[in-house]
């Protein structure tokens, strides 16, 4: 009977690494390419989840690109993302599950009357509040220093009176 030669098991590895990462864009997904892998990848596929049901956001990314930014996310929702590898006819495992939650995602950060970020107006602020302090405690502190040196000054000058009512006595007969 003829020999046949057993066909090679291509086994495609994930893709690895998978995160998301919030953006004021949306959602930045990245990952790493299989580890091994023996032809090149064709392209990947990135699959999305609100609910049970799993829905292809992507399936032509190019095998060069290992991230996807993700808009237009309904606001107040938790999404599960994961990422397929295509390989000629093969297709890889999924990659690990990331979950990302769309609260707060869009909102804009607060905003004072003058166009700066609350924490930006905090930090001068705070900031200001410590200069103010700083310059305080040195004119205090150098007040106290010339109040010392001045006392010192004048007991130098003034000798004790017993000592002087003492030369005077000497010096008069």
């Amino acid at each position: 009977f003829p020999i046949s030669t057993p066909e090679t098991l291509v086994l495609l590895t994930p893709p690895r690494c998978l995160t998301a990462n919030r953006t004021q864009q949306g959602v930045l997904l990245t990952w790493l390419p299989p580890a091994n892998h023996t032809s090149p990848i064709n392209h990947y596929i990135m699959e999305f989840r609100l609910g049970e049901r799993w829905d292809v956001l992507d399936d032509a990314i190019p095998a060069g690109e290992t991230e996807l930014l993700v808009k237009d996310l309904v606001q107040d929702s938790w999404y599960e993302f994961r990422v397929t590898a295509v390989m000629e006819n093969v297709v890889s495992e999924n990659s690990n599950i990331v979950g990302v939650s769309s609260t707060d995602l869009f909102s804009a950060p607060e905003m004072a009357d003058e166009g700066l970020a609350r924490p930006v107006v905090a930090g001068i602020v705070a900031t200001i509040c410590f200069l103010a302090a700083a310059v305080l405690f040195s004119t205090l502190a150098a007040c106290f220093v010339n109040k010392q040196r001045r006392r010192k000054l004048k007991r130098k000058r003034d000798p004790p009176l017993s000592i002087t009512h003492f030369r005077k006595s000497i010096e008069t007969p």
